[in-house]
């Protein structure tokens, strides 16, 4: 069945103001973490459509990307008549150029990691990183993931950290025997009213973690759905939106009504200064999570499709213990988007964005790789695992290969901290720089305080970096909208060997296929209403299409020296910890 587009014209306010099933002309891209995706086509004109505006792809019915538009150009299209022997202007056209931001969700992260393993980190810099970067846990539906965020609670509450009495300056949670709910009632989808805590009535609680439709048109509204920027009360009224918000308001309430209030945790992030920095909203409102019969609402109203997660300020005000951003999970059904990785991290001093992050634990774990979605959910998988393997068909793809030489390393330097770990660390892969002669590179790594890090740092490196990088272009005729970014990917029956020598330690000796490699960038074409794709692989444990480079974005300003903060979570007193370069 050959692929079908759809390309959506959305105005500065993200109205729907154009629809296309065919196009003149257009290129989609999508890369990996480092790169921008760009969108180039050919439509015909649509009035007030420009800068400021976006381009929303689809293809098969689900969406593929958003695009703001970065330039619009203007022109006639014009079809050769023989019988005149000239051409005629038929068309008015105009060409859109698009894209997306170039390491779109690389937010800054600064933590230290001292004796936690590398799961564990990858879950702290997602969780830590402002923004909606997430990844996924195993979730099926309605209560799973209320239930689990209950358990959540459990886990982290103790008599130690519950709520003072008389205020909300100390503690963080409440139970059921100092709660009244009997006139506790839903305002509407995530606001409660009514609550008594300890013989004294509270304000309003606004629900954490989730935002659901209003009740009637109002400026949260309009941020919520720009197009009702220009409706009446009475359009609003009978919409969707209105609907959804009234189910929201009427489930809420069932909750209330059906499981009571069991426990009530109020936002526990603190400032640098140690208070509480998101307890009360502008509105007076506190702002919680609330729980009852087992079930954290917020999470049972994000899986019944009745809230969006939404994240205050990016999330700046959210615990990262918490692990708040697994509400992402909660919106479908899905597995987990990372493995159990239980190598530890010894001495980590980090202060980067969050990608460059992801791509230094890929290379420390050995043999894994990561990708992220269009709708920023990372994955972290083992580089071996191949997603689609592939029949050749001529009548059905065209199969082109070779292989290259740009950004190979086979002999690397890397300078940990110069107080606490080797001021320089040397290695090399003798095969490759017999094969292909010597490629050099070297990385200042002062946020390494640790000789294995080092070390496991310089083989995850070697073992993708050492060899040419298969440069194998796919072009499927018939479309091939499965195909993402950081696919392993495999073509068996082409009628193409390999020319390049093979050596044994060849990427850990992960490929074996002829035809085979990472998707490095998907191409969608579309001419009229035809369509196929094109994709690009190079090397099987490659992230990122320069990793070096990213890597030495990390911890580009600052003193080299290694601190560690004492009172780190993640550190634990029972490690070996370095303060200022020396051990204590």
């Amino acid at each position: 069945m050959s692929m079908r587009c759809r390309i959506e014209l959305l105005d500065a306010w993200r109205q729907r103001i154009a629809v296309f099933n065919e196009a003149h002309s257009l290129e989609a891209t999508c890369g990996v973490a480092d790169r921008a995706d760009t969108l180039r086509c050919v439509l015909p004109h649509v009035d007030g459509f420009g800068p400021g505006c976006a381009v929303d792809l689809y293809i098969n019915g689900s969406r593929l990307r958003r695009y703001e538009v970065a330039r619009v150009g203007f022109g006639w299209d014009a079809d050769f008549q023989p019988e005149y022997n000239t051409r005629a202007p038929v068309r008015d056209l105009m060409r859109v150029e698009a894209d997306t931001p170039q390491l779109e969700g690389n937010t800054r992260v600064r933590r230290v990691y001292a004796g936690v393993t590398l799961e564990e980190a990858f879950l702290d810099i997602i969780n830590r990183a402002p923004g909606p970067l997430h990844y996924l846990v195993d979730h099926e539906a309605y209560p799973d993931g209320a239930q689990r965020e209950y358990t959540k609670l459990v886990g982290r509450i103790s008599p130690e950290n519950e709520l003072e009495t008389g205020g909300v300056s100390e503690g963080q949670w409440v139970g059921a025997d100092r709660i009244d709910a009997s006139g506790a009632y839903a305002k509407d989808g995530d606001t409660i009213a009514g609550l008594v805590v300890d013989g004294a009535a509270w304000p309003e609680l606004r629900m954490m973690m989730i935002d659901a439709d209003e009740l009637a048109l109002n400026n949260h509204a309009w941020k919520r759905h720009p197009e009702t920027a220009l409706w009446t009360a009475e359009r609003y009224a009978n919409s969707a939106y209105k609907i959804r918000a009234d189910r929201a308001q009427a489930f809420l309430q069932q909750l209330l009504d059906t499981k009571g209030i069991s426990h009530i945790e109020l936002n526990p992030h603190r400032d640098s200064s140690g208070a509480f920095d998101d307890r009360v909203d502008a509105y007076g409102r506190y702002i919680g999570l609330v729980y009852g019969g087992g079930e954290c609402f917020s999470a049972a109203l994000v899986e019944q499709g009745l809230a969006d997660v939404y994240l205050y300020a990016d999330g700046q005000y959210h615990a990262p213990e918490h692990r708040l951003k697994e509400f992402f999970s909660y919106t479908d059904a899905h597995g987990q988007s990372y493995p159990e990785i239980g190598q530890e991290i010894h001495a980590l001093d980090l202060d980067c964005g969050a990608m460059e992050g992801l791509t230094l634990l890929a290379y420390l774990a050995g043999g894994y790789v990561f990708s992220v979605s269009p709708e920023l959910t990372v994955s972290l998988r083992d580089g071996a695992i191949f997603d689609y393997r592939y029949e050749y068909r001529a009548d059905a793809m065209a199969v082109t290969s070779g292989f290259s030489s740009k950004g190979m390393t086979n002999w690397l330097a890397l300078s940990g901290n110069r107080v606490i770990a080797p001021e320089r660390l040397v290695a090399h892969r003798g095969e490759s720089i017999g094969a292909y002669g010597l490629h050099g590179a070297g990385i200042d790594a002062a946020w390494l305080g640790d000789e294995t890090d080092m070390q496991r740092l310089a083989d995850g490196l070697l073992d993708d970096l050492a060899y040419p990088a298969p440069v194998i272009t796919l072009t499927f005729f018939d479309g091939a909208p499965e195909l993402s970014p950081g696919a392993l990917v495999s073509v068996a029956g082409a009628p193409l060997s390999r020319r390049a020598r093979s050596l044994a330690e060849e990427w850990g000796g992960l490929l074996d296929d002829a035809l085979a490699g990472r998707v490095h960038e998907v191409r969608h074409f579309m001419q009229g209403k035809d369509a196929w794709t094109q994709a690009t692989l190079s090397a099987p444990l490659r992230s990122v299409a320069a990793p070096l480079a990213m890597l030495r974005r990390i911890r580009s300003e600052g003193e080299k020296l290694f601190a560690l903060r004492l009172d780190e979570p993640l550190a634990g007193l029972d490690q070996a910890i370095f303060y200022l370069g020396y051990r204590v």
